[in-house]
């Protein structure tokens, strides 16, 4: 994975089909993202959970 993004936008087109839309989804580094607030050249909003394992807990 590429790591040397300058925007969420950019950051989010590695894990998702061609630039990212509201309801996007996919999960990376133990969070997962969805895509909030989009056009059809920027994410404006990005929601990051922490994904916990049994073990965490």
């Amino acid at each position: 994975v590429d790591t040397s993004y300058t925007t969420i936008g950019g950051f989010c087109q590695e894990f998702v089909d061609g630039f990212a839309k509201v309801g996007d989804q996919f999960d990376f580094g133990g969070y997962h993202f969805t895509v909030l607030e989009a056009d059809e050249f920027s994410v404006e909003k990005l929601r990051v959970k922490k994904i916990f394992l049994e073990e965490d807990k």
